[in-house]
């Protein structure tokens, strides 16, 4: 439910945070005074895991500390945060932030988070994102920055919402292994991120700014998933627009079952044919065919052949659509 979270420290050093400056790199301004200290922090500096990323600007006075949720508490985020093992974040920062950062990092303010589910899928990954892309209603505040066959990214200042294949991305970063990857089944990313406090604000209705401790509770996990399905329903499930997709998946399902030699013709040949309501002509194809040299036993299979074709009706498949929504309401 929750993966990556950005807490702003208020302060500065000994006042606010204790920081160890001889930790950091520094970066200097024009007139060669440090103005900033920054440096990434790993459980395991050859691996570099479970990350955590903090940066003090030294002339506004804050420090940003950030961290994937997930990652800190499994290795890596295909797995879904539960709130009962929220509790252990607290010591994970303060241990591996000893001697190098230290706050109150419970009560400190939340300035990025991002709202996550991993979904296990019946079907490949390319097939929700296609429908996906097709459903898509066209919000006039959003914009697609990003499609591919793994990927949909829809975005506009206040959030970005990023659906993809959470395996391959997984195998892409390092944090998983190509055989450990290969444990796993098609799990799509269903994410929504907030880079700025006042998005948070806004998308939760709070009067006031989110520090860790309000993100960690029962009540906040259930207004998450709530928001989640709000935001999927808005954006894919009110135009309709997949409608003709669902059914030339289903279509080609069922050609495929018929006979999977020439599905695509077959497949082209049954939708124009529904699609235009074409009245095929037998006795003419038959003349067409004996011109062409075919001998009688390969006419009349070839027109055997099509009337099969013909005859057949689309099966219901799955609407992929309502499996992804199913998933985020369960």
């Amino acid at each position: 439910m929750i993966d990556t979270v950005t807490l702003y420290v208020e302060g500065r050093k000994n006042a606010g945070f204790d920081i160890n400056e001889k930790e950091f790199k520094k970066k200097q301004n024009e007139q060669d005074k440090t103005n900033l200290l920054y440096n990434t922090f790993y459980e395991d500096k050859e691996r570099r895991n479970k990350s955590i990323y903090i940066c003090n600007n030294l002339d506004l006075n804050f420090a940003l500390v950030d961290f994937s949720v997930p990652k800190l508490l499994y290795g890596n985020s295909l797995e879904n945060v539960r709130i009962e093992d929220t509790e252990k974040i607290e010591g994970i920062l303060k241990n591996r932030l000893n001697g190098i950062f230290d706050t109150d990092f419970l009560n400190t303010k939340v300035s990025r988070l991002d709202i996550t589910q991993n979904m296990e899928m019946e079907n490949d990954i390319p097939i929700y994102i296609h429908s996906l892309k097709e459903a898509y209603s066209g919000n006039k505040r959003y914009r697609v920055e990003k499609y591919s066959d793994e990927s949909l990214t829809i975005k506009n200042n206040s959030r970005r919402i990023v659906i993809y294949d959470k395996i391959k991305e997984a195998f892409d970063n390092k944090d998983i292994t190509r055989q450990e990857a290969k444990a796993y089944s098609n799990i799509l990313r269903y994410e929504i991120q907030h880079k700025k406090a006042r998005n948070i604000k806004t998308s939760f209705n709070n009067k006031k700014q989110f520090v860790l401790t309000d993100v960690f509770t029962m009540e906040f996990f259930e207004t998450a998933k709530l928001f989640q399905l709000k935001m999927f329903d808005e954006m894919f499930c009110n135009s309709g627009n997949y409608g003709l997709f669902m059914s030339d998946i289903a279509l080609m399902d069922i050609v495929t079952k018929y006979n999977k030699r020439g599905t695509l013709k077959n497949f082209v040949i049954k939708k124009l044919t529904d699609l235009y309501e074409h009245e095929h002509n037998f006795e003419h194809y038959e003349d067409l065919l004996k011109l062409s040299g075919m001998s009688r036993d390969g006419i009349r299979k070839a027109k055997r052949e099509l009337r099969k074709l013909l005859l057949l009706s689309k099966g219901k498949m799955t609407d992929v659509i309502e499996e992804i929504r199913n998933k985020l309401v369960a």
